[in-house]
């Protein structure tokens, strides 16, 4: 196996774990959703809290968490949303 495959299949084992990263973190958005019940699924307080703890202990990967974890707020909100339809009916 030539040193770039030998790359490019640990990225590909780095991906799986993101995945599954994102997973456990969708099943934690659900409990999230159960536990606030009617109250606001926003809470931009939390996402820059987030933001600045992340930033503050990867200063080298700053842009990149803000333009990965902006967007992933952004989804989870629009999944609990769902998530809450769906559980009330």
């Amino acid at each position: 196996m030539s040193r770039l495959s030998e790359l490019r299949e640990k990225i590909n084992e780095v991906d799986d774990s993101l995945v599954r990263l994102l997973d456990q973190r969708r099943e934690l958005v659900e409990e999230v959703a159960r536990v606030k019940g009617d109250s606001p699924i926003a809470d931009p307080t939390r996402e820059e809290e987030i933001l600045s703890r992340l930033q503050g202990q990867y200063p080298q990967l700053g842009e990149l968490i803000e333009k990965v974890f902006k967007p992933m707020f952004g989804y989870f909100r629009k999944y609990q949303e769902a998530y809450r339809s769906r559980e009330k009916y």
